[in-house]
């Protein structure tokens, strides 16, 4: 599937010069909360996720992808107000997780992620991960999450670029300065 990453230019060259992207991890995302997206009503049940958060952020990262390129809001948010690139990429659709956006918060998930059966527990793992909001539908936001490995000197994490994320596109925002 083809997806797209927003980033400001300077970035966006030292990913292609590197042929790698940075991986983000939860508690540095826009949305503080991620992984909420269950009711956490009960004080308890809310200081545990914290702590799944907390561990989530030290072990996997998330790379961040939406599915047009198009978005005026994305160009603004994402790619320092029009002046970044979009860095276009290839990527199996078996490794992409969908985002999806709502109203409220889930609530039959919760019991769901101490089940018994393992792959009930991950599939609501799964709804935490990629449930957000729905003011940040614009986003149409698609997901690949990964194993953090070795930190570069800065404490950053980067994800090579190969068969399952192809670099086949960049393109320039219209107040870019590179070309």
């Amino acid at each position: 599937m083809r997806v797209y990453h927003f980033v400001e230019a300077k970035w966006g060259l030292d990913d292609i010069g590197k042929k790698t992207l940075k991986i983000s991890r939860l508690h540095d995302l826009n949305d503080p909360f991620e992984l909420y997206a269950v009711e956490l009503s009960d004080g308890r049940i809310r200081k545990a996720f914290s702590k799944v958060k907390d561990e989530l952020h030290k072990n996997r990262g998330i790379l961040c992808f939406s599915d047009r390129w198009s978005s005026p809001v994305m160009w603004s948010h994402y790619a320092d107000k029009h002046r970044g690139v979009c860095l276009e990429f290839e990527v199996p659709t078996d490794n992409l997780a969908k985002v999806t956006y709502r109203f409220s918060r889930l609530k039959g998930q919760l019991s769901q992620l101490s089940a018994r059966d393992p792959v009930v527990a991950e599939k609501a793992m799964q709804a935490c991960l990629t449930t957000k909001f729905s003011h940040w539908k614009y986003e149409r936001e698609w997901r690949v999450f990964v194993n953090l490995d070795t930190p570069d000197s800065n404490g950053n994490y980067f994800s090579d670029f190969a068969e399952n994320l192809r670099l086949t596109g960049v393109i320039v925002g219209p107040r870019a300065t590179v070309s």
